[in-house]
This record gives structure tokens, C-alpha cells and sequence, in this order.
């Protein structure tokens, strides 16, 4: 995990468009490695919060960095103004910073059950790099991905999509491999004719299946 980017962004914040992504609040997690940090998002006078991650900076050699996202604002009313955070460049900054942090073979989580179209899409069964959230992750150099959508236990919070940097190419180039195939089944036994959420999933899985028939072959 590069900490260099953890502590700038809690010293800087982020300035998307006109905005500008802070960070209201740092403390200390349950473990010594880790903490709980609330972004805020402002535009003049008007603050309100984004989200909250958890920053785990790992235990060598037993336990690798990880980050989690969770209670997303979707919804953000600054003044008269309202933004939705899903697909807005808001989110991709966000994602474009954790993707910049983690480094292979460390994790990430995201909370998705306000985001409507990624939840309805892993309840139909789609791929989830075929997801709105999973096909945003693949692009930013995930390869590994799983649904937390039965948490175990009482601490692991609402349902969630874990991603993964892969530790090397081998690695990477074997996860390609197993996405290919997996979007390659669910192109031929979908048909395109379905809902918004199924359609628009294809389309994903025929761009991704694109790239990675390029980068399989080369």
C-alpha cells in the first residue's frame, strides 16, 4: 500500500470539476494497522459526507493491506444542487485514487447495496466484471473479484464486492483467462432481448471480451 497517498489525500483532499472530496474525520480502527476515515465532499459554504473507508495497513508477513468503502452517499445535496455518486466523475475519481493506492495482491471492498444497478445485476446472476462496479474495477486493474453478498458472522457490514490486484502476470494472465471464459458462457446463454440491467451487462461483457481476447493472444 503506498502510505504517501493515504496521508496526502488526508492532507490535500481530492478537487473533482468543482468540487473538492475531503476528509472530515480519522480515527483509530480496531487493530493498531488500522482506520476509519469519513470523506466529506464541499462546494462553497456546503459540506456533506461522502463515505467511509477503512484503511488496514497491513501485518507482515501475515496479513496484506486492504481498503473497504461503505456507506456511500448516493444522493449528495449541495445547496440547490443534488448529485448522484454512481457512474458521476465523482466515484471514478474516488476509484481511480483507491486503484492508485493498492498495489498486487492487496484488496479492496465496496459496499453496493445502494447501488441499484450493480445489485440487481449480481442478483440476475451476471458476471460481475460485467457489473456496472465490477466493470469499473476490471478497468482499473482488478482481476480477482468475489460477492460478499452473505457476510459471515456479525462484523463484515452489508453485502459487498471484494477486488484484487493480481501478485504477478502469471497471475493476472491466469484471472483474464477465467473472465474470459466466464463472459464468453454468459454471452451465449443470454439473450440480448431482456431487461435494461441484462442488456446493458452484455454490452460490457462484448467489450471486455475485446480487450482481453487481445491481451490472451498476445
Amino acid at each position: 500500500m503506498k502510505k504517501n497517498l493515504i496521508r496526502k489525500i488526508i492532507d490535500e483532499g481530492l478537487k473533482v470539476n468543482s468540487y473538492i472530496i475531503i476528509v472530515s474525520r480519522v480515527f483509530q480502527g480496531r487493530f493498531r494497522e488500522e482506520r476509519n476515515i469519513i470523506f466529506s465532499i464541499s462546494s462553497g459554504d456546503y459540506v456533506v459526507e461522502l463515505l467511509h473507508m477503512k484503511v488496514f495497513f497491513g501485518r507482515p508477513p501475515y496479513y496484506r493491506p486492504w481498503i473497504e468503502v461503505f456507506n456511500i452517499n448516493n444522493s449528495i445535496l449541495l445547496g440547490s444542487q443534488r448529485i448522484n455518486y454512481f457512474d458521476s466523475t465523482i466515484e471514478d475519481t474516488i476509484l481511480d485514487f483507491l486503484a492508485s493506492v493498492l498495489e498486487p495482491g492487496e484488496r479492496l471492498f465496496i459496499e453496493y447495496y445502494r447501488d441499484y444497478e450493480t445489485l440487481k445485476a449480481l442478483e440476475k446472476g451476471i458476471p460481475i466484471v460485467a457489473t456496472r462496479l465490477g466493470y469499473k474495477l476490471l478497468k482499473r486493474g482488478f482481476t480477482w473479484f468475489k460477492d460478499w453478498y452473505y457476510p459471515e458472522g456479525f462484523m463484515e457490514g452489508n453485502p459487498k464486492l471484494q477486488a484484487e490486484k493480481p501478485l504477478s502476470n502469471n497471475h493476472r494472465f491466469m484471472q483474464l483467462q477465467s473472465i474470459y471464459r466466464e463472459l464468453l458462457q454468459f454471452i451465449n446463454s443470454t439473450s440480448s432481448f431482456q431487461d435494461r440491467i441484462i442488456s446493458r451487462a452484455i454490452s460490457r461483457a462484448k467489450e471486455v471480451l475485446e480487450f482481453l481476447s487481445k491481451e490472451i493472444e498476445s
